[in-house]
């Protein structure tokens, strides 16, 4: 599907006021929290870092104007510290283009290895990815395994001769600037903010992640459906509708519910359905969801 049918020659004022209220939202946090000195306050900062995560998503995908160096330019300040705008635009566009969703070697979201992988992997390593598969797991071991990950996987890239993965953290440099100076402006410790309002922003993205895809037969049936998002629905910007985001990746945040409510009376989500977060706590807490080996490919599919 193209964009054409999603975007118009006017912005869509709904992404653009969001952008500008979660950025003012952010600044004015930091800058009250270090000119009271209420450190203990930081990790509130974890919802609107959660939140420029997703708007940065959705400049990913073609919101909120149709130029996409305006989009980036709307939510450049790296206010999540991590994860580079460029390298999060190229993998997850990777991971929406993939001709087999979830398998680990195309798809470079999932969260599967291969069995050969794990079969090498020390006890310690399949112990660590055993409990990622569990919710609990996955808010206090997510952030730093995934950041592992990428960074070993660009290194790795960038040795056989990728140009495109040094310029992009090469650019992450100027947007991690109105950052660093807003926090010294503001008398806040990088590495507290790094530590108690950046670290937990990507637990909370994690909790989105952690139940969006599943390795099965059926590929329409590999993407969830969250059916009542609460407020953490609007951190994620409606892509707790998963299944609709993925049927129709150029929609703004705006327009899924509806998208999601005419799949679900056409019967096109046949993937996991959850009432709520709720329910995922529930179930999968200390629980683990899934296998960490391909269970496809251990079954020679």
């Amino acid at each position: 599907m193209t964009t054409s049918r999603w975007t118009t020659l006017r912005p869509e004022w709904p992404t653009v006021g969001l952008i500008i209220l979660c950025t003012s939202a952010w600044a004015a946090g930091v800058w009250a929290i270090g000119h009271w000195e209420t450190w203990w306050l930081l990790p509130l900062l974890a919802l609107p870092v959660a939140l420029h995560s997703s708007l940065q998503h959705e400049a990913i995908h073609g919101h909120p104007t149709r130029s996409r160096g305006i989009n980036e330019a709307l939510v450049f300040p790296a206010v999540g510290l991590f994860l580079p705008y460029r390298r999060f635009r190229a993998l997850h566009l990777r991971h929406h283009r993939a001709p087999d969703l979830t398998e680990p070697l195309g798809d470079p979201e999932s969260p599967y290895v291969t069995p050969d992988r794990w079969a090498a992997l020390p006890r310690w390593r399949r112990v660590l990815l055993t409990v990622n598969n569990t919710l609990a797991g996955r808010l206090v071991l997510g952030p730093p395994l995934s950041l592992v990950r990428l960074v070993a996987d660009d290194l790795a890239a960038w040795r056989t001769g990728r140009g495109d993965i040094a310029r992009d953290w090469m650019l992450h440099l100027p947007a991690l600037a109105p950052v660093l100076i807003w926090l010294w402006f503001s008398g806040v410790p990088l590495w507290l903010y790094a530590l108690l309002a950046a670290w937990p922003g990507m637990a909370v993205l994690s909790v989105r992640t952690f139940a969006e895809h599943r390795r099965v037969a059926d590929r329409a049936g590999r993407t969830a459906v969250v059916e009542r998002g609460g407020w953490l629905g609007l951190i994620f910007l409606n892509n707790h509708l998963h299944a609709a985001h993925h049927r129709f990746p150029f929609a703004p945040w705006y327009r899924l519910p509806a998208l999601c409510r005419r799949m679900q009376d056409q019967g096109m989500i046949t993937g996991d359905r959850f009432r709520s977060y709720g329910e995922i706590f529930r179930r999968y807490a200390f629980r683990v969801r899934e296998p960490v080996a391909d269970p496809l490919a251990r079954l020679g599919r």
